[in-house]
């Protein structure tokens, strides 16, 4: 393809992919890339939005296009995300790091009275959760378990880009058998929520190209892995530590009344910045 302006790419992208995605997303696609391949920032993509791409950069959005074609999620087609405005590498062995996590993690971080706090995180995937928290909590001790080895290869290899020592592991919540010998001050988890019946109200590019194992659970028991983790938490839990999860909207209520009948006590459902019940948090009795 011959050499293109900024002005040119947003135009060719959002003739070419309008079927997809809103204007709107083509063109934070363009940003995105000029940010990566050309080092752009917002500043400069609008003071030269005339300004011919560098050969390498003009090759690549061509390729990121036609990936995109395909339904194809961009973060995977370039192999990072951005998450607590540091870069994280993804495929799809894992799930593509979202705003609204980003959001738990700032609850976790503000709610926090402790020093050096012990923290696990449960179904890491890219490990951004244990990772994030121990860059803003540098002297906690943070663990991350997740069932996917392919999973914790990748999470393993970012902890290792920002300089993190996070303990990673390969388990299966729904099979741990509880250790009273390993208690934590925080447990986090951003676990599989979306029930089968979901799929049809999702995108091409999340159903296709995202690990289902890390996102369905069956419309006969859509708190399956919150019940699980709450009733390994009663255990691992320090008395009075906290309890974070990322939830599906439409069961924040359920949630909230299963852990209530489990014994735990102040417990609250927080809205995301769309004013969405996205979050829970909940205290183990002392």
């Amino acid at each position: 393809m011959s050499a293109c302006t900024l002005r040119q790419w947003n135009a060719t992208f959002e003739h070419e992919l309008t079927h997809l995605y809103p204007r709107e997303e083509c063109r934070r696609f363009v940003s995105m890339l000029a940010e990566h391949y050309c080092k752009w920032s917002r500043t400069k993509q609008l003071t030269s939005a005339d300004e011919t791409l560098p050969p390498h950069a003009n090759q690549q959005f061509g390729i990121i296009l036609e990936g995109l074609k395909q339904a194809r999620p961009i973060q995977h087609l370039i192999g990072e995300a951005w998450f607590m405005e540091r870069p994280f590498s993804v495929s799809s062995d894992v799930l593509i790091p979202r705003p609204e996590t980003e959001e738990l993690v700032h609850h976790i971080v503000n709610d926090n009275q402790c020093p050096n706090p012990t923290i696990l995180d449960i179904g890491t995937g890219s490990g951004c959760i244990a990772i994030s928290l121990k860059m803003m909590i540098p002297h906690a001790t943070v663990s991350a378990w997740d069932i996917s080895e392919k999973a914790l290869t990748l999470a393993r290899e970012n902890a290792q880009r920002h300089h993190c020592d996070v303990l990673f592991s390969r388990t299966d919540v729904l099979t741990q058998n509880p250790d009273k010998g390993e208690q934590y001050d925080i447990v986090v988890s951003n676990p599989p929520y979306i029930c089968e019946q979901e799929k049809k109200l999702m995108h091409a590019n999340v159903l296709k190209h995202e690990p289902h194992l890390a996102l369905f659970v069956p419309d006969s028991d859509p708190l399956l892995f919150y019940r699980t983790i709450a009733r390994l938490a009663q255990t691992i839990l320090k008395p009075s530590g906290k309890l974070y999860f990322e939830i599906n909207e439409a069961y924040g209520t359920e949630t909230a009344n299963m852990l209530t009948s489990m014994g735990y006590i102040n417990i609250d459902i927080l809205n995301d910045l769309q004013g969405k019940q996205r979050m829970l948090r909940a205290h183990r009795q002392p």
